[in-house]
């Protein structure tokens, strides 16, 4: 076990420095006697296999030490692949990557969690997406103001002729309400390497009683294209909202409408499950169709992080994280030759969607969480009297 957390190590370090652009002679020798040693391996075994008379596999040649070191280099190859993740070329959403969450209680100066008492320090990415330990981007919270959302709202509608009647922007958001006293219905924003690709905010509605999400996400590629064709090629940063209903629903199997708020059209439907210590999301086109499917673990339940075969790579994101994996219409062979090589490349949602929803399901988890130290809280107070007053 030793041998092999100095190999992962030693390929940590030589696959950064490979990125770096700083692969030196030392790494070079190095190969060259990995290299010696499997050949003569290699030749040992040839031989042997030859003095015995027989050719090929058979049971006793898996008690040849070339081949064990063989398999044991191609293990260790395969872990360090699997801890650094695929590279991610800029500009570039990959069609499978993690958001990691934020752990729901701040750490102390000292690194150990803060107790019930005084205000928590939470880190600011309530989400960071990441391909292996590479940062690609985060989701924190920004302020975005209603009117700004209507404003763009009125400028799509009068883009594409006027929406859908009684369905338009403002009619959707008529009679919503802001909620300013819980933290899950702040104002986000989710940035990618750089860029702001998207905004929201959630609001309620107190006659369905239920949240009403508002993302006005950044179109990209040929999304934008395809919009500036529509308006005639016109250029600059192309923005679209969406509303989605109902994500706050604790129900163990939900479904949500996922709305453009330019046209009022249905354009996908949000199904949330979970099952044992999973939670589940899938994105269905309105057409028929998986589009994108997420999952979470929560492994903290189970296995802290410090139990974990590699250490998290924040301290402050080791409670798990979401699995992002699109559908690619290009290549139905990633998909598994399930239905989401079914889904329409023109009809395509902004994969910043997904993540603002993610994003909002950790915080509502954060806010549960929180309710419930709050009972314990009460709970001890109340038993503490209970006491004082028996004795």
């Amino acid at each position: 076990m030793d041998d092999f957390n100095a190999s992962l190590r030693k390929g940590r370090r030589r696959s950064a420095r490979r990125r770096a652009g700083m692969y030196d002679a030392i790494f070079e020798g190095e190969d060259e006697d990995v290299e010696g040693r499997r050949r003569g391996a290699a030749a040992a075994a040839a031989a042997a296999a030859t003095a015995g008379g027989k050719g090929g596999w058979d049971a006793l040649s898996l008690l040849d030490p070339g081949l064990f070191g063989q398999l044991q280099e191609s293990f260790q190859d395969a872990m360090i692949f699997a801890y650094l993740g695929p590279r991610v070329a800029e500009n570039t959403i990959p069609w499978a990557f993690e958001g990691e969450e934020r752990r729901s209680r701040g750490r102390a100066e000292g690194g150990r969690e803060e107790g019930g008492e005084g205000e928590e320090r939470l880190h600011p990415h309530i989400l960071e997406l990441t391909s292996g330990q590479q940062l690609l981007g985060y989701v924190d919270v920004a302020p975005l103001s209603l009117d700004s959302l209507l404003e763009a709202g009125r400028r799509e509608e009068e883009e594409r002729e006027g929406g859908e009647e009684g369905l338009s922007l403002r009619s959707q958001l008529s009679g919503l309400s802001s909620v300013t006293d819980k933290k899950n219905y702040t104002p986000l924003r989710l940035v990618w390497q750089g860029r702001c690709l998207a905004r929201s905010t959630r609001l309620r509605d107190p006659v369905k009683e239920e949240d009403v999400l508002v993302v006005q996400a950044h179109l990209e590629g040929e999304a934008q294209q395809q919009q500036q064709q529509q308006q005639g090629g016109q250029q600059g940063q192309q923005r679209k909202c969406y509303v989605i209903r109902g994500l706050e629903s604790k129900q163990l199997l939900s479904s949500h409408q996922v709305r453009d708020a330019g046209t009022g059209e249905l354009t996908h439907v949000l199904v949330s499950h979970r099952t044992p210590l999973v939670s589940h999301l899938h994105l269905l086109q309105a057409e028929g169709g998986v589009e994108c499917r997420v999952s979470k673990g929560d492994l903290q339940s189970y296995v802290p992080s410090e139990y974990w075969r590699f250490p998290p790579r924040s301290q402050d994101h080791d409670v798990g994280s979401w699995y992002i994996e699109r559908a690619d219409p290009t290549a139905p062979g990633r998909n598994g030759g399930r239905s989401v090589a079914a889904t329409r490349k023109e009809k395509l949602l902004p994969p910043a969607v997904m993540l603002l929803v993610c994003a909002y399901k950790t915080l509502d988890r954060e806010v549960r969480e929180e309710e419930k130290r709050q009972r314990s809280a009460r709970l001890k107070e109340t038993m503490k009297g209970w006491m004082g007053k028996m004795l």
